[in-house]
């Protein structure tokens, strides 16, 4: 067999190892409610530098946005996604939490500035200015860049963003 040959079996090969892991990764995201997110917060918990608070002050402001998304119903199938984040770049004041796709930054989150932000933002609809720092909302862009809801292409189907989660 030619080296030509053999290099092609080996795409081809690569080529069926990336398809399966897609088709498992596809199936993971469904189970972790990824379908279903209409807001994603990132929240600065796990600092590798303890600038804007120490990473003790994360855990348990994640912690405590954990418990409060899953007792609302809200996390994941719920329609907010939660991600720890090591550090968003602020470093004065945190933790620090964003708030996708509206791009609502807020400081100070320990856990009663966080049941504010589920209350009144997460919930209500409204920003809580008190504690936002910045706010850069994402461009609709769910279904203009050819993603269908399957996973497949839809080029040339656009579509605005389906609401802003509860009461948004």
């Amino acid at each position: 067999m030619g080296k030509k040959k053999k290099k092609q079996q080996a795409a081809d090969l690569d080529r069926k190892q990336v398809a399966a892991t897609i088709a498992r990764q596809r199936r993971i995201t469904d189970k972790l409610g990824v379908p279903q997110i209409e807001r994603h917060v990132f929240l600065c918990a796990e600092p590798s530098k303890s600038k804007c608070c120490s990473r003790k002050a994360g855990l348990r402001a994640y912690a405590h946005l954990k418990k409060r998304l899953k007792d609302e119903g809200l996390l994941r199938a719920g329609g907010v996604y939660l991600t720890k984040a090591n550090c968003l770049d602020v470093c004065k004041g945190g933790p620090i939490a964003v708030v996708y796709p509206d791009g609502t930054w807020y400081g100070h989150c320990d856990p009663p500035v966080l049941d504010r932000i589920v209350d009144e933002h997460l919930l209500g609809g409204r920003p809580v200015e008190e504690f936002r720092i910045a706010e850069q909302p994402l461009p609709s862009v769910v279904r203009e860049a050819g993603v269908g809801e399957d996973g497949g292409s839809k080029k040339g189907k656009k579509g605005d963003r389906k609401g802003k989660g509860k009461g948004g």
